[in-house]
């Protein structure tokens, strides 16, 4: 008989995924229908992906729930980039502080609310090619403010918060339990990878999700190289050894194979 032996081949995906959003926030009172806000501003890769940035942005941002300031910031800037011939994604997310301090927004110069967090900066970013996923967040001046028994506590949070870094506590203002997770990373179905740089559930008086700096980073996968090889006989059962097989090769010579039967031989060589 004849063998022919080659090397692993995959089937790679001919597309590119990107996206980025700013704020998303889905929060009502406990029963209600929840106020959604966004996601804003937010851009996504066409089909076919682009090389140059496709960029967005909002000026400012701000959730209101009932007499509640759940959210405020300044500038939001958003962009995603990649095309499967360049064989890369990255997509970016910034929020910044307030320009100007605004008490019907909310807003305190220079700061990021998201009661019961502040910051000055938040960012995140992830990249993806053929052979890697890569995520991270930024949160400049992070602080938590967080009830112990009793008396209000400040919790910092990283600057550049490990995946998925969780945080639970009890709101100060409100007597509200809260969990805040940082750098979030979760693999999509598609494969792609998405990280939120916050994520804040609410499960009290007021309940839902509020999300910022979502960015979501997909790529073709590299193929695994392919050769070929040429075959070659090892193992000729014809009586005479007619193909001229010497050595291991010829240990079949004269040797049949009948039906639902086996042969055993040895293969060696390079």
């Amino acid at each position: 008989g004849t063998a022919a032996l080659a090397g692993p081949a995959s089937a790679a995906s001919s597309t590119v995924v990107g996206s980025a959003y700013g704020i998303y926030s889905s929060v009502g009172f406990s029963g209600a229908t929840p106020n959604v806000v966004g996601p804003t501003p937010t851009v996504t890769l066409p089909v076919g992906g682009s090389a140059t940035p496709v960029t967005a942005t909002d000026p400012s941002e701000s959730v209101t729930v009932g007499p509640g300031q759940l959210f405020s910031s300044g500038p939001v800037t958003v962009t995603t980039q990649g095309t499967a011939a360049l064989g890369s994604v990255t997509s970016t997310a910034d929020v910044s502080g307030c320009t100007t301090t605004d008490t019907t927004t909310g807003c305190v110069t220079g700061q990021i609310t998201e009661n019961p967090l502040t910051a000055t900066h938040i960012a995140s970013t992830c990249t993806a090619n053929g052979s890697a996923q890569t995520g991270s967040a930024a949160i400049t001046d992070g602080v938590l403010a967080d009830e112990v028994n009793g008396a209000t506590t400040s919790v910092p949070v990283p600057a550049n918060p490990p995946p998925n870094n969780t945080f639970t506590g009890v709101n100060p203002s409100t007597g509200a339990p809260y969990k805040f997770v940082f750098n979030e990373q979760v693999i999509n179905a598609n494969g792609s990878l998405t990280v939120n740089a916050v994520h804040q559930t609410l499960n009290a008086t007021l309940s839902g999700t509020q999300i910022v700096g979502d960015v979501s980073c997909g790529a073709p996968a590299t193929p695994n190289p392919y050769s070929p090889l040429a075959p070659a006989r090892i193992c000729d059962t014809r009586a005479g050894n007619p193909s001229g097989l010497s050595g291991s090769a010829a240990q079949c010579n004269g040797k049949t194979i009948g039906a639902g039967t086996s042969l055993t031989v040895n293969v060696a060589g390079s």
